[in-house]
């Protein structure tokens, strides 16, 4: 704009001449309104603030509670589903899906549904049986995987021991459900019998005489008697550890045939003292009869020349 002083132009927005000084009213109005515009604006700021918080807030407390509702709909329906419903059903456990669950060969998840349902002790003996022998056996496959690497050399006797122990406890029902094995269990009995038998010729390298110990439902093992038949395993997979399956077996082989041989031999030497023996007492033998005979004919002698001597009397 235009100095009404001086005629000098500059910007409107100046509140005075930048040459004279003098005051510009048009200026000064748009600082004014500019001054109002900007608190104005700050206002409905302050406002919109006020009132978005609160949707906010309720929008995310609607999103929780549906996500809630959603949780709740889902627990109950599988309270239902394992609780209520084999209730309602009637013998205290659905048949329908435990039955699904031994055709599967799935008992660890069978031992979980009775024992989370708490209705373990309400159904038959040979459902607990096979729940309890399908526990055992997960057990047993989680214990052999953490504490035997494929290293012997990694091999902890006492892990070992616990191992063994899970093992003995499948092969000889050592628990109060596993007396006698129910019909309806042979099959899974079975498949472990096989597994655990297995294990301990495979895995464990034991021998016949470790075999019929561990196999023995009468037994009753000692904590030494378990220790030594341990540290055996592990020494035995350790002298073993790299070779190949032929060339232990080789070995295993040749040990068998040294014993044997050590043994035949062994007898050969005893048969050889006794022929050498019964020799020498039929030799002996044979001397007395001689000698009794040369007495006897010594006797005889001298008693046909007393009686070839004798004189009658005149």
């Amino acid at each position: 704009m235009k100095c009404k002083n001086c005629g000098a132009n500059y910007r409107t927005r100046e509140l005075r001449c930048p040459y004279c000084e003098t005051e510009n009213a048009i200026g000064k109005i748009w600082l004014v309104r500019r001054t109002e515009t900007i608190k104005r604006f700050e206002a409905e700021k302050k406002e919109a603030n006020q009132k978005y918080i609160p949707y906010v807030a309720s929008k995310i407390i609607n999103i929780l509670l549906v996500l809630v509702g959603i949780i709740m709909i889902v627990t109950g329906v599988t309270v239902f589903s394992k609780v209520l419903k084999p209730l309602i059903i009637g013998g205290g456990y659905d048949k329908v899906y435990v039955s699904q669950l031994q055709e599967k060969g799935d008992y660890r998840e069978l031992y979980n549904y009775l024992n989370d349902a708490k209705i373990f002790e309400s159904v038959p003996r040979y459902l607990r049986q096979s729940a309890l022998m399908g526990y055992d056996y997960c057990e047993f496959q989680n214990y052999r995987m953490l504490y035997m690497p494929d290293d012997p050399e990694k091999w902890d006797p006492s892990y070992i021991e616990l191992i063994l122990n899970k093992s003995v406890d499948l092969y000889t029902h050592n628990i109060g459900v596993y007396d006698d094995t129910f019909d309806e269990n042979k099959d899974q009995y079975q498949f472990y019998e096989e597994r655990m038998m297995a294990f301990w010729k495979g895995t464990c390298r034991c021998t016949d005489e470790e075999i019929a110990f561990l196999s023995d439902k009468e037994n009753d093992w000692k904590y030494t008697e378990k220790k030594a038949i341990c540290e055996n395993i592990v020494e035995r997979n350790k002298m073993y550890n790299g070779k190949s399956e032929s060339e232990s077996e080789s070995e295993i082989e040749s040990e068998s045939e040294f014993e044997s041989e050590s043994e035949s031999e062994s007898e050969q030497e005893s048969e050889s003292e006794f022929e050498s023996e019964s020799e020498f007492e039929s030799e002996s033998e044979q001397e007395s009869e001689s000698e009794s005979e040369s007495e006897s004919e010594s006797e005889s002698d001298s008693g046909f020349k007393i009686d070839f001597d004798f004189e009658p009397a005149i």
